[in-house]
């Protein structure tokens, strides 16, 4: 009898550790496996442990499958974003889930998105969806961020009575009047879509951020009532009348650039306002904006202002935009110590000397495209790291010496010729000198940050000064009366070169260059080309106008997009061999030669 019982007693151990010994789930993905396994710390995952996952982030990981995470049935929090996925049908049953990140994917069918009715936080941005019906019944959700799809018809989200905020920009919607009983909104983001009629909106009064930029909208009325308004876009639609927002006095930031406004009296009164936009308009008089102290933030670019004296009481101001009006004189922005960027660019002015006393510009100082010739008051500018001036009447630049923490300048189209005075802003990685009257670079030599060089259009003849500028990615010397080019055989980071139009005849020192992407050796005098057969990675070839013959070099090359080859002396292999060698090994690139003078036909 004991012997009997023992027997049983084993027996049932046995199949104890039969049904324990669960098989491995069975993923599709490897990318997913190994997300999963690096979350559970275990290698090969069974039914059992995946249900140990509550909050799991895999985004940014590859992933193109989802089979097997239908396994971990008590995830709460999934985060899927950045990844490659289309087929969502395992989530299905992930019937535990209340936030759900699938944006940035290649999803188009959310049907399997039906169940999961306890979802208060989906995100599905950047997908391809059109028909979201699968979640008329989600009436948990809280938060859904649907932008950047192909959605038009949101008559679905009618009941979703429970939406706080709720971000539907760049779709193809023109109806929002399926939105009407989510007056629990906070936050509305219909922007670039093409809506036209926001009467809607009047009953969401609970709304501190609404966002409508990029429609067709020109009867703004309906926002008089959101009084409890922070932020409102309004952005390139059509209004012309802005008398509605004058009682929204809890905003903070407006927008209304690209508008057809010219009276903006309304914002008078929105005292609260830190961010104001009103770029690219029809205004004239901005004396409303006297009264807006705290602007940190202020856009008047591209309108017909030529007046400015209201901005002086505007001391908070830390960006100012005006470039594109009509200004002359700018002594209103003297008052403003607290701009650390200030664009004039496109204007009528010729004195600059209030911008002497706006010490803390730091970011960036626009001054490009007006009738300016002395540049003296800009030396007090000790810590600004950006300062363009291009198109206007400046030859000297002396005192940019003292701005040595500058970063990027541009001085093109100028009537510049000495440039020792940037011997020593070490910390340029950018400069444009295009345009002026310069033959001497050398004091470019110490200047060993630079990244971006461009002297087009000068004098220069000789370029021994760049041999040491080795992180240089794009240089521009084209327009100059270079012979010798060995000063770039050492400047391997190049991706760009522009050597067009210059006295150049042998280009055996571009040999080493094999990061080139853009190549222009035009109007040259080039016969030999055979340095260009290693530079396999260039897409952009310019060699028009010069004395080639040969073009058995370039017959190797097969990452061409353009190829220009006109105005040479092909001879008959180039046409009829090599030339056709070229269009084979690049089948998508745009070549251009003149027309065969041989008879090519294989007999």
């Amino acid at each position: 009898m004991k012997k009997s019982i023992y027997s049983i007693f084993i027996f049932s151990i046995a199949i104890s550790c039969v049904v324990q010994a669960e098989e491995p789930v069975s993923f599709i993905d490897p990318n997913l496996k190994a997300c999963v396994e690096v979350h559970l710390g275990i290698t090969d995952p069974t039914p059992t442990e995946m249900l140990s996952l509550t909050e799991f982030d895999c985004s940014g990981s590859g992933i193109i499958n989802l089979t097997g995470l239908e396994n971990a049935g008590y995830l709460q929090n999934l985060d899927l974003s950045d990844n490659k996925i289309s087929d969502i049908s395992p989530l299905s049953e992930l019937t535990s889930l209340t936030i759900l990140n699938l944006g940035y994917n290649q999803i188009s069918d959310i049907s399997p998105l039906v169940t999961l009715t306890n979802l208060t936080e989906l995100k599905m941005f950047i997908n391809q969806i059109t028909d979201i019906s699968a979640i008329a019944g989600l009436t948990n959700l809280t938060n859904l961020q649907a932008s950047d799809n192909q959605i038009s018809d949101i008559s679905p989200l009618s009941g979703l009575t429970n939406l706080e905020i709720l971000s539907l920009g760049q779709n193809q919607i023109s109806d929002i009047s399926p939105l009407a009983a989510l007056t629990n909104l906070t936050e509305l983001w219909a922007n670039n879509n093409q809506i036209t009629d926001i009467s809607v909106v009047a009953g969401f009064t609970n709304l501190t951020k609404l966002a409508l930029h990029n429609n067709q909208i020109n009867d703004i009325s309906a926002v008089s009532s959101l009084t409890n308004l922070k932020q409102l876009h309004l952005n390139n639609n059509q209004i012309s009348d802005i008398s509605f927002v004058s009682g929204l006095t809890n905003l903070m930031t407006i927008g209304l650039s690209s508008n057809l406004i010219s009276d903006i009296s309304p914002v008078l009164g929105l005292t609260n306002l830190q961010l104001l936009n009103l770029a690219d308009n029809q205004i004239v008089d901005i004396s409303a904006v006297s009264a807006l102290t705290n602007l940190m933030w202020l856009y008047l670019d591209r309108n017909q202002i030529s007046d400015i004296t209201p901005i002086s009481a505007l001391t908070n101001l830390t960006l100012l935009w005006l470039y594109e009006n009509q200004i002359t004189d700018i002594s209103a922005v003297g008052t403003l110590r607290n701009l650390t960027s200030l664009w004039l660019h496109d204007n009528q002015i010729t004195d600059i000397s209030p911008v002497g006393t706006l010490t803390n510009l730091s970011t960036s100082l626009n001054m490009s495209d007006n009738q300016i010739n002395d540049i003296t008051a800009i030396s007090a500018l000790k810590y600004l790291r950006r300062l363009y001036l291009d198109n206007n009447q400046i030859s000297n630049i002396s005192t940019l010496s003292e701005l040595t923490l500058l970063m990027e300048l541009s001085l093109e189209s100028n009537h510049i010729t000495d440039i020792s005075a940037l011997s020593g802003l070490t910390d340029l990685t950018s400069l444009h000198l295009g345009n002026n009257h310069i033959i001497y670079i050398s004091p470019l030599a110490a200047l060993t940050n630079l990244t971006d060089l461009q002297i087009e259009n000068n004098h220069v003849k000789d370029i021994l000064a760049l041999l040491g500028l080795n992180n240089l990615t794009l240089l521009d010397l084209q327009g100059n009366l270079i012979i010798d080019i060995s000063a770039v055989s050492e400047l391997t980071t190049l991706t760009s070169l522009y050597m067009g139009d210059n006295l150049i005849s042998d280009i055996f020192g571009l040999s080493g260059l094999t990061n080139l992407k853009e190549l222009q050796l035009n109007a040259n005098y080039i016969r030999d080309i055979s340095a260009l057969s290693n530079l396999s990675t260039v897409e952009f070839l310019c060699l028009q106008d010069n004395n080639i013959s040969d073009i058995s070099s370039l017959a190797e090359l097969t990452n061409l997009i353009l190829l220009e080859l006109d105005e040479n002396n092909l001879n008959e292999a180039s046409y009829c061999e090599h030339l056709m060698l070229i269009i084979m090994n690049n089948p998508e690139a745009e070549i251009i030669y003149d027309p065969c003078p041989y008879n090519c036909t294989t007999e």
